[in-house]
Order: C-alpha cells, then sequence, then structure tokens
C-alpha cells in the first residue's frame, strides 16, 4: 500500500508542477503538447486511485470476512454510479 501511495504523490506532484507551469504562461505562449502531457498525466491518476482502493478493501476483508460482502456490494454500486 505504502508503495502505491508514494506512486501516487509523486503523480500528484509533477501534475500539479505541470499545471502550475501552464496556468503562469500568458495563454498566447501555451502550447497544445504542453497541456496535452498535463492531461494525460490526470488521466493515469484513477488506475492508481483503484489499486490503492482495491488493496484497502482486501485488506479489510481479510481482516473481518464477514464485511466481505457488504464491501463488494458497496464497491459495485460506487462502480455503476461511476461508469452507469
Amino acid at each position: 500500500m505504502g508503495a502505491i501511495l508514494a506512486e501516487l504523490s509523486v503523480h500528484l506532484a509533477a501534475m500539479r508542477a505541470g499545471a502550475d507551469v501552464i496556468t503562469r504562461q500568458p495563454a498566447q505562449r501555451r502550447s497544445a503538447s504542453t497541456g496535452t502531457a498535463v492531461i494525460g498525466q490526470m488521466v493515469a491518476l484513477p488506475s492508481l486511485l483503484f489499486l490503492a482502493e482495491e488493496k484497502v478493501l482486501a485488506d479489510i476483508s481479510a481482516a473481518d470476512p464477514t464485511v466481505a460482502p457488504l464491501l463488494t456490494a458497496t464497491h459495485s454500486a460506487s462502480d455503476l454510479r461511476l461508469h452507469g
């Protein structure tokens, strides 16, 4: 879990730095490629968040197997809301 969070932190810092560079530039000096790179970093973040979420749910389920069905139902409901 620590490695996932560390990687997420690195990506967040890089994304923030990239966004800061773009916003400091006058609009006429901003390039599409720079914006595209920052957006690409943003798109990559959910996959890291999902890994962390899966790990937390697995740890909770391992600690108390009786809550596993509730966690599965909650996770499924959130997936449906996100993608439905």
